[in-house]
């Protein structure tokens, strides 16, 4: 079953960022899309995620075109992401973060609620209640992928998420991603190096627009 298909899509924002791109992406399956630009693939994950419009052609998901809408608390919920910047307050820590992301989401629950989810992610004692900011990277990206799946999402797409991670670090979450796609959870990893690839199931590349299939296992 296809969660994410792109149908002759095209998207240009000052240069060209897909060119009539055909592609798929199934549920329970895991994807690497190479481009050596962040700024491309920064772009891409915002099309995906709805936040931005393509210029023509298609964007389904679950079958369903959703080319022309703003992203949505629906697509919220069933999308989760992960940004470059990471998308949160650096001055305020992981259990005030997740705290008021989900208070604007809707979704409402306890700090207490928060402080035991964040464990569940390593993120504990003085690392849940120091500012975000003042941590070490791989604590940042913790938080950044608890705050991505903490709705269950269909489609998980992962921005530079597994970039500057040590070997170790990186093992650790393609472990817990693994458990996510054997759930039925699409995962998309953007990133600027191919050996990320032997975590996949596919791998695409992009260049000057073009999406193509390089590789599956």
């Amino acid at each position: 079953m296809e969660t994410i298909r792109f149908e002759e899509a095209s998207y240009v924002k000052e240069t060209l960022i897909l060119d009539r791109a055909t592609a798929a992406f199934e549920t329970g399956k895991s994807y690497l899309i190479l481009n050596d630009d962040r700024r491309e693939l920064g772009l891409l994950t915002a099309v995906m995620t709805g936040l931005e419009t393509l210029t023509s052609g298609k964007l389904l998901y679950n079958s369903q075109d959703i080319s022309k809408n703003v992203h949505t608390t629906l697509l919220t919920a069933e999308i989760g992401t992960v940004f470059q910047k990471y998308n949160y307050i650096p001055e305020l820590s992981a259990v005030e973060n997740l705290y008021y992301y989900l208070q604007v989401s809707k979704k409402p629950r306890k700090k207490a609620d928060c402080l035991k989810y964040l464990a569940s992610f390593g993120i504990n004692g003085p690392s849940a209640k120091q500012p975000l900011g003042q941590l070490d990277l791989f604590t940042q990206k913790k938080y950044s992928l608890a705050k991505a799946v903490i709705f269950s999402p269909r489609l998980l797409i992962l921005d530079h998420l597994l970039s500057s991670m040590d070997f170790h670090s990186q093992e650790q979450v393609m472990g817990y991603l693994k458990t996510l796609t054997d759930e039925g959870t699409c995962v998309i990893l953007l990133e600027c190096e191919q050996y990320l690839g032997r975590y996949t199931d596919e791998v695409w590349g992009m260049n000057r627009g073009k999406l193509s299939f390089i590789k599956g296992i």
